[in-house]
């Protein structure tokens, strides 16, 4: 009997597992299960809100799979504002404050003028703004640079002369940022197309540097950064 209920509804039961497997694959990528979560990074958006936006309503949270982030929309006076936290992170991201931050400070138009001199040098610069839930006063900032190398038939450089070669870059954009807002993370990274043929320069060599308080950029800084190969 048994085995005619099953062959009987063999598709259905096929369909039920291939959507239970589903399910379990994406909640141990986004977090098991899928909705919690989602409902930890509401919470915690919510006690950011009770200090930056203490009158905002709250909409719809989520998991976004391109950014590997959780959002949540916040609604202030209106407006929308989503603001996101990244998956085992414990900052959020809120894009209308951070333009606002940056527009004040000027920021924006640094970056800019960067972006453009760092194209000579097949480099992008990329500069964050985040805030602890748990301190959402305590701004924590990121500059980020990608290098792409390997132009003109350049060799794979060692690690060494990576590092040497990533230096004078890394310096003018902190030199450039540091004086308006001080700068808590650096992220360095490097693609070449002979450091993995097969992915066809789409594998990433990367350092990331933490400036303790007080601590200033250097050579030795970069030099002594563990690198990860993404």
């Amino acid at each position: 009997m048994f085995a005619d209920t099953l062959k009987k509804h063999r598709k259905l039961w096929a369909a039920v597992l291939i959507g239970l497997l589903a399910y379990t694959g994406l909640s141990c990528f986004a977090g098991f299960p899928i909705g919690l979560g989602s409902a930890i990074a509401r919470s915690h958006v919510k006690q950011y809100c009770r200090e930056i936006y203490p009158d905002a309503e709250f909409g719809s949270s989520g998991y976004n799979i391109v950014s590997d982030s959780f959002y949540t929309e916040v609604f202030v006076d209106g407006e929308r504002i989503d603001i996101d936290i990244s998956r085992g992170s414990t900052t959020v991201s809120d894009q209308k404050r951070e333009d606002a931050v940056f527009e004040e400070l000027g920021v924006s138009e640094v970056v800019s003028f960067l972006h453009r001199q760092l194209r000579a040098d097949h480099s992008s610069i990329y500069f964050h703004m985040t805030w602890p839930y748990k301190a959402p006063d305590a701004p924590i900032t990121t500059l980020r640079i990608d290098c792409t190398g390997g132009h003109s038939s350049e060799p794979l450089p060692s690690e060494t002369e990576m590092k040497q070669l990533l230096f004078p870059i890394v310096s003018r954009c902190y030199e450039e940022l540091n004086p308006i807002v001080d700068i808590n993370q650096i992220r360095v990274s490097y693609s070449h197309p002979d450091l993995n043929p097969e992915k066809r320069g789409m594998t990433w060599r990367i350092m990331q540097i933490d400036l303790e308080d007080g601590a200033s950029w250097d050579l030795d800084l970069l030099m002594n950064a563990e690198v990860t190969t993404n």
